[in-house]
């Protein structure tokens, strides 16, 4: 016979703050405060509790290489017009 597992998942939203340090094309240096809010789908329940080993980490490290890919392509002045 099968052995059948109820697994729970929190399917409401949970969040998370990230501090990047990461500095601009002009070589001044940021810290860049995200905050994350995520959660998972109820009819993918087991896609999110089978697939991620370490969601907050992984979440956090996904957000981490966006924002060290993307802020070193901006001039600090264009942040602040």
């Amino acid at each position: 016979m099968a052995d059948l597992r109820s697994i729970d998942v929190d399917i409401l939203t949970l969040g998370q703050y990230l501090l990047a340090r990461t500095q601009f094309q002009d070589n001044v240096f940021v810290n860049v405060v995200a905050s994350i809010q995520y959660h998972a789908l109820a009819n993918k329940a087991s896609h999110a509790f089978y697939k991620f080993s370490n969601t907050c980490s992984q979440i956090q490290a996904y957000v981490f290489d966006v924002i060290k890919a993307f802020v070193p392509k901006l001039n600090a002045n264009d942040i602040f017009e």
